[in-house]
């Protein structure tokens, strides 16, 4: 399995990690512009079996467009083969996004460049993620561009690879790829326009975006959040909008997380077990029971969630159970921090000191993505899961912030001023919105700021200090 980003072995912890990449031969792939142009290829079986010994071609996804959609040589799809598609605004997708040559043919569009963007390009094998790259804009143009170098990758010729470009967890568009044997295969295509890349092994991913291609906002009131507050010794949890209205009173906990109609939270004062409960507050019981147990964090689909259980030298245990509290498993993992589930359901960030790591939901596979001179305080994924969101106080300073960075650890950026301390809590599903507490005011409050740091809005002025919040996933 190929794997990005930077990977080091955790020997505090036992864990050893490869992060050597799979080297593989030559590859045929091209970028399909309809799905039902397989049978064209006439892929059989046997030339799935066949020893890898590929080129790596890419197919103009126009011309194939016009041959698959063409009255006068309708094309039947095999039924055994995948469906390939291109969406960008050549391809009645967004129209504000464009791929370009040499995946397709070069384009019509008028719109504004828009150069401010971090671009992350996600390559899927069968639907599922095999490497993020970042796209970066090469001097003096108007694009974006990153280089796929598929000789790190033992690509299978039997599955479907998919190219995705995405913003802040937005897509805006993407295209299939199909690994195929023989160059040969390619000129079946009715078209017979195929682009041979440079040494059989790269294929430059370039694409333009435009000023309107990133959606409107969410607007915060759309959104929901669960967060509790702590006076004196009553730990209490609540409901409301992301724009702080709709405040209701759930029950006495704190940690809240929630999924559907569900809620998880830790016990009140001094009461270290975990409690499931519907979005009311009622129903309320325990799942898991004195660990002590913290922190509980649902997974995306609300199956499983992870949890803090039990001491360990300078943090503690991360462990995992299902929604109903079964199945309790105890990671090798002593975290300082609190474990965030990924958006994809599959793995969890956290952070040991002043490192921050991710490893997969069972506690395999841990790579290091950052180290910073300090103790980190939090960590949240965004919506992509190509980019964590943490919060810490660098050597010097009086105050901590918040920064960012993408997953393999490039990209590093602080989002927010050292004037106050600022901790990062959680990131919005739809990638715009970021809740946090800040001593910005003057007390220690509940606040909400677009994902770039700006426009930051205090949702509790004049409440007791918040202990901790999650937006609704």
């Amino acid at each position: 399995m190929c794997r990005c980003g930077s990977s080091r072995g955790l020997s505090a912890l036992g864990w050893h990690t490869n992060g050597t990449l799979t080297a593989g031969s030559y590859y045929g792939a091209y970028i399909a512009g309809r799905k039902g142009y397989k049978s064209a290829l006439s892929h059989t079986p046997e030339a799935f079996m066949r020893p890898p010994n590929l080129l790596l071609y890419g197919l103009m996804a126009s011309g194939i467009a016009l041959s698959a959609c063409s009255p006068e040589s309708p094309l039947s799809p095999i039924a055994q083969g995948p469906s390939f598609v291109i969406s960008d605004g050549a391809h009645a997708g967004n129209s504000h996004f464009f791929f370009l040559p040499p995946m397709v043919r070069n384009p019509s569009f008028s719109g504004t460049f828009d150069g401010t963007r971090s671009p992350v390009v996600r390559i899927s094998e069968d639907g599922s993620p095999l490497v993020d790259l970042t796209a970066t804009i090469p001097a003096g143009s108007e694009q974006y561009q990153v280089d796929w170098h598929t000789d790190r990758f033992n690509l299978d010729p039997a599955k479907t690879y998919r190219i995705t470009i995405l913003v802040d967890g937005v897509v805006l568009g993407f295209a299939d790829v199909d690994v195929v044997s023989t160059g040969g295969q390619l000129k079946n295509v009715n078209t017979g326009e195929y682009i041979p890349l440079l040494d059989g092994r790269t294929l430059p991913i370039k694409f333009r975006i435009e000023n309107g291609a990133i959606p409107a906002g969410t607007p915060l009131s759309s959104l929901q959040l669960v967060y509790a507050e702590r006076d004196n010794t009553t730990l209490s949890i609540y409901a409301m909008m992301g724009d702080g209205s709709g405040r209701r009173f759930v029950n006495v906990g704190t940690g809240p997380t929630w999924v559907d109609n569900n809620i998880l939270a830790r016990g009140a004062w001094q009461d270290n077990a975990i409690y499931a409960m519907d979005s009311t507050g009622g129903n309320r019981h325990t799942i898991v029971g004195p660990g002590p147990s913290y922190a509980p964090d649902f997974s995306p689909d609300g199956q499983k969630f992870t949890f803090l259980y039990g001491d360990c030298g300078g943090g503690h245990p991360i462990a995992t159970a299902h929604a109903d509290g079964s199945g309790l498993a105890v990671l090798p993992i002593c975290t300082s921090g609190i474990p965030r589930w990924s958006p994809l359901g599959n793995r969890i960030a956290y952070p040991v000191g002043g490192t921050i790591y991710t490893a997969m939901a069972d506690g395999s596979d841990i790579r290091a993505v950052t180290t910073v001179s300090g103790i980190v305080g939090g960590v949240v994924w965004s919506a992509s899961a190509t980019r964590l969101l943490f919060s810490y106080t660098p050597s010097g300073s009086a105050h901590g912030g918040i920064y960012r960075v993408n997953t393999d650890g490039t990209s590093q950026q602080q989002i927010t001023d050292l004037a106050a301390d600022d901790w990062v809590q959680d990131w919005s599903a739809s990638g715009d919105w970021v809740l946090f507490f800040s001593t910005r005011s003057g007390s220690l409050d509940l606040w909400v700021m677009h994902s770039d740091g700006s426009g930051a809005v205090n949702l509790t002025p004049g409440r007791a200090p918040p202990d901790a919040v999650q937006w609704k996933k």
